[in-house]
């Protein structure tokens, strides 16, 4: 199964979602897990995702996966709870 991957980092190392960026290398965004270069690919007939610039050979050794991907979403959700300053509750099952 293939991850397509919606989150990544910006030129400023902030984690960005896809659709909060420009398309093409324009995003200028590398992967959180090899730091390669990534391309936003926002077309009409696939879900928007990012998708590794093949010319960085960082990308190799890529691990980048669906546990990743949680990861990443929750932290984006924390810190954007956090920016707001309102109060919040997490339950885990």
């Amino acid at each position: 199964m293939s991850v397509q991957l919606i989150l990544a980092r910006n030129n400023l190392g902030t984690l960005v979602h896809i659709d909060d960026v420009p398309s093409g290398l324009a995003c200028e965004c590398y992967c959180p897990d090899c730091g390669a270069r990534l391309e936003a690919r926002k077309g009409s007939v696939n879900r928007h995702h990012f998708s590794h610039d093949q010319r960085d050979a960082k990308f190799q050794n890529c691990s980048y996966g669906p546990e990743t991907e949680l990861h990443l979403a929750l932290k984006r959700l924390l810190q954007q709870k956090n920016e707001s300053h309102h109060s919040y509750s997490i339950f885990i099952q």
